[in-house]
């Protein structure tokens, strides 16, 4: 996943400081600062409104490496609340990476795999 250097990537396209991000997410800029460094991931609420306010949308935020490949051109969320629908359009693409991930680890890392309960 991209997301916390997606987040700074666009933050800084945008000109944003961590602060002003956060003061339009409703988020401090110290949670701000901890996604874009990868120590927390935010909540779906918070990515929607990451998404609408970076305008990108959540796949592309969650899933690409923006500042190599660009956007889908896929439209940002149109406000803060998901709706029903887009909510399974993520869990489906999120479980579809946890199952690449995992084929992954069991290729990289058997024993680890194991430990994991990676089957």
């Amino acid at each position: 996943m991209h997301i916390g250097k997606n987040i700074k990537f666009l933050r800084k396209s945008k000109g944003l400081n961590q602060s002003k991000l956060g003061e339009l997410v409703d988020i401090s800029n110290a949670t701000v600062s901890s996604y874009e460094s990868g120590v927390n991931q935010p909540g779906i609420d918070t990515v929607a409104k990451l998404a609408m306010v970076l305008e990108v949308s959540i796949d592309d935020l969650i899933f690409r490496d923006i500042e190599k490949e660009g956007t889908s051109n896929k439209p940002a969320p149109k406000s803060g609340k998901i709706s029903d629908d887009e909510v399974m359009q993520l869990n489906e693409l999120m479980m579809h990476r946890i199952r690449e991930l995992e084929r992954e680890i069991k290729m990289d890392n058997p024993e680890l795999a194991r430990k994991l309960g990676i089957k």
